[in-house]
């Protein structure tokens, strides 16, 4: 799948991330879950599937707010498996930034990190929303 999004130059960004000890991986996502960037190694077709799940995940964790009463914005979900953690955190608008983790990771440094680089540099991890061919958004 190719991505609408040239942001190869945000792997930098990334590769901050993956530096932190034991994170395998991380994908700048858009909200249609298209890869915008991913970790430097991370193969393309691994990183389109994580993409994909991650927009699948973070909607609907945005949308069970809404059913549990919490009326606010969805800001941030992580998952704990049996060996290691997903993190998804809202990055700007119509992107998210989502990391892979070992079990062993220190899950409050990644995500502090994490909040430090969207807030360091949210404005530009904003992505625009994809139109079909033929309108406008």
């Amino acid at each position: 799948m190719n991505s609408p999004y040239n942001l190869a130059h945000m792997t930098w960004l990334l590769d901050e991330l993956t530096a932190l000890r034991h994170v395998h991986r991380a994908v700048l996502v858009s909200s249609d879950g298209l890869v915008a960037a991913a970790s430097t190694g991370l193969p393309r077709d691994e990183a389109d599937a994580m993409c994909a799940s991650i927009a699948g995940f973070q909607s609907l964790s945005r949308n069970t707010g809404a059913h549990i009463g919490c009326t606010g914005a969805w800001e941030a979900t992580s998952v704990q498996y049996a060996d290691g953690y997903l993190i998804v955190m809202a990055a700007g608008h119509e992107s998210y930034l989502g990391l892979a983790a070992a079990a062993e990771a220190d899950v409050e440094t990644i995500t502090y990190s994490m909040e430090k680089m969207v807030e360091r540099l949210g404005h530009q991890l904003e992505l625009e929303a994809r139109t079909a061919a033929g309108t406008q958004a």
